[in-house]
């Protein structure tokens, strides 16, 4: 939708949830879910970690390749098209970030498609082609270039995969981690032995 979040100067991240029903977001890197438990610049990297994880790493850790294989196809798809989601969203930044200047008011980008110099915010300096926009009115050279706003996320390649899955594979072998239990099992009792996940998208 067309809907848009106002971002104070300094302000601190949050979750936001469009009224148009859209997954929330996150104000500062527009990542989708929201990740409560992970600084911006960590999402892509703590999900390329988990899906290596998921591709090998948990076979490796407890030779379950088969029942892991089941279980992670729906989780390896829903992060794969998180991936492929935050790609587009940088390359939309990289366009913007080459063809559009920031408005002096509203800080809205604003793209020049040809003309004079002459620039009104959210459509054609001389009327028509409305769009959102503040209605400014300023110079297209003296306006501030638009600068992308989305972290890169890891490229996922053949040889990076087996590594993360192998780094998965050992850490946490033997980590006994005191006062935790396990919120499905309940460990019998006993502390959490081994790898420990927390979601960072859950509260």
């Amino acid at each position: 939708c067309s809907a848009a979040v106002v971002i104070g100067a300094g302000e601190a991240r949050r979750r936001w949830a469009c009224a148009c029903g859209a997954p929330p977001a996150c104000t500062g890197c527009g990542a989708s879910p929201y990740h409560y438990h992970a600084q911006c610049r960590d999402v892509q990297t703590l999900r390329a970690r988990w899906l290596a994880w998921l591709q090998g790493g948990r076979e490796a850790y407890r030779n379950l390749e088969r029942r892991a294989a089941r279980e992670a196809t729906a989780q390896q798809k829903a992060l794969r098209e998180a991936l492929a989601r935050h790609a587009e969203l940088e390359g939309d930044e990289d366009w913007k970030a080459a063809n559009c200047r920031v408005c002096p008011r509203c800080r809205s980008a604003v793209e020049k498609v040809g003309g004079c110099n002459t620039i009104v915010c959210g459509q054609n300096a001389h009327g028509g082609n409305r769009q959102p926009g503040c209605g400014h009115r300023f110079n297209w050279q003296d306006a501030r270039p638009y600068v992308a706003r989305v972290g890169r996320a890891p490229r996922l390649t053949a040889h990076t995969q087996p590594a993360l899955a192998r780094q998965g594979a050992v850490s946490g072998r033997g980590v006994r981690h005191l006062f935790a239990q396990c919120a499905l099992c309940g460990s019998g009792g006993k502390c959490i032995l081994g790898p420990r996940f927390r979601c960072i998208h859950c509260q």
